[in-house]
């Protein structure tokens, strides 16, 4: 199990990011992915940890309701 953000767009528009961690003998995938939003990759995953930074960069999310794309600080708390 992974965790879960809350996405809130300036507009009030109200969206999920998830992030979680895949580890195996071999390697470790770091994986987001953006729920609600238009992404040019609903999830994008990278070895080793990925950053929020580097999980928009990839993905790069736009809010559906008024076109603005998606920054580090329209990202909330963990939900529960």
């Amino acid at each position: 199990m992974g965790e879960r953000y809350k996405v809130i767009c300036p507009c009030g528009y109200k969206a999920e990011a998830y992030y979680r961690e895949k580890d195996n003998p071999y390697s470790s995938w770091g994986i987001w992915t953006f729920e609600g939003l238009k992404c040019s990759e609903k999830t994008v995953q990278k070895k080793m940890q990925m950053y929020l930074s580097e999980g928009l960069a990839f993905a790069g999310p736009v809010c559906p309701k008024c076109d603005r794309k998606v920054t580090e600080e329209d990202v909330k708390e963990e939900m529960s």
